[in-house]
């Protein structure tokens, strides 16, 4: 019995410690992701400074922060605009706005994206989610 006693300890405390953890990592993810984005628009002229914003964006958005992560993509697509992965961001700048309860900008976002990337992969559901903006509004 005191073997089954002392494995249930040992099991609570390891489940502990990864709660613990995974409260720690969500607390500092916010906190790192305005690093990555400061540090990005701050050191524009490094190849990864792109990606640095880009990322944090995502990670706002992964986390329901859907205006800040709009508005960081934005300024981002402004600041580089070579980036290589244009047609992604712009269509999830709209994705950020529709979720975020703004369809005519998200739909502005869509009919930008399909205007500039018409064959991108993603078009079609561009054009999905411009139907569901309208029928929504009527």
């Amino acid at each position: 019995r005191e073997s089954g006693n002392l494995e249930r300890d040992v099991s609570m405390k390891i489940a502990g410690i990864a709660l613990a953890a995974i409260v720690a990592c969500v607390i500092m993810i916010m906190p790192i992701s305005a690093f990555m984005v400061r540090q990005g628009f701050k050191n524009k002229e490094k190849p990864s400074a792109a990606n640095l914003v880009f990322r944090g964006a995502d990670i706002r958005m992964r986390l329901f922060q859907y205006g800040t992560a709009a508005k960081i993509m934005e300024k981002g697509l402004q600041t580089f605009p070579e980036y290589k992965e244009r047609g992604r961001i712009t269509y999830r700048i709209g994705l950020c706005y529709e979720k975020g309860g703004r369809p005519e900008d998200a739909k502005k976002w869509y009919q930008q994206f399909l205007k500039q990337w018409p064959k991108h992969q993603w078009a079609t559901q561009a054009q999905v989610r411009i139907q569901k903006i309208d029928v929504n509004n009527q």
